[in-house]
């Protein structure tokens, strides 16, 4: 049997979660041994409000002239932007809302908003931290994502959120990835190669990557 290596301290060596640091969709509230508190961030929320918006202005056109009967060969794609812009807003205001929890007593993350109960995930409903570098390609430059990933698919699960590789605060992202498989008593997957971030990024993914649990006691049986 394999024996699971113990990874440095990254309070001692990559710098640690502060409050206020920004972790993909969310900004850290509390970072205390035992426990770290994820809101939404409000930057991000609002930029979705604002998307959203401009698209139900944009979108309102094509059923205006739907409407009065000035054009009836509008494709479903056009009528279908304003209910999208709907959408995002809707998203964007849930986002600015949420809260995420990650107890290490309970070993449990708590998902709550403003709008429902609480959601309780236990150490178990989650197969692995999962940290992907997403290469660049026509529709994005490199990009470091964080996924809480859960049994049924390799992209199901939690998206905490996901930041170009070459901004200062992706590293805060791999941070978060790190706590959250202490607290939660997880291992963690880094998957791609990281070619645009800088020396503390590589330095955390490099840490992530020897982060080996044992496994989740209800986890499938291949």
């Amino acid at each position: 049997m394999t024996t699971p290596k113990t990874p440095p301290s990254p309070g001692r060596t990559l710098g640690a979660l502060t409050s206020g640091a920004r972790v993909g969709r969310f900004t850290v509230v509390t970072a205390e041994p035992e426990l770290l508190v994820l809101r939404g961030h409000i930057g991000a929320s609002v930029l979705m409000v604002i998307g959203g918006f401009l698209l139900i202005v944009g979108g309102a056109f094509p059923w205006i002239a739907l409407v009065i009967g000035s054009d009836q060969s509008i494709p479903l794609k056009a009528l279908a932007i304003a209910p999208g812009g709907m959408a995002l807003v809707a998203a964007g205001v849930v986002q600015a809302a949420r809260r995420y929890t990650f107890d290490a007593r309970q070993q449990s993350l708590v998902c709550s908003t403003r709008f429902r109960k609480p959601q309780v995930y236990p150490r178990g409903a989650f197969s692995l931290i999962a940290i992907n570098v997403l290469p660049t390609n026509l529709q994005q430059r490199e990009t470091v994502q964080l996924r809480l990933r859960q049994f049924v698919s390799e992209n199901s699960g939690i998206l905490i959120g996901a930041r170009r590789s070459n901004k200062k605060d992706t590293v805060y992202l791999v941070l978060a990835a790190i706590e959250i498989a202490r607290l939660l008593d997880h291992s963690i997957e880094v998957r791609g190669q990281c070619k645009e971030g800088g020396p503390a990024l590589l330095h955390a993914l490099a840490t992530a990557s020897t982060i080996v649990r044992a496994p989740t006691p209800n986890a499938p049986q291949g």
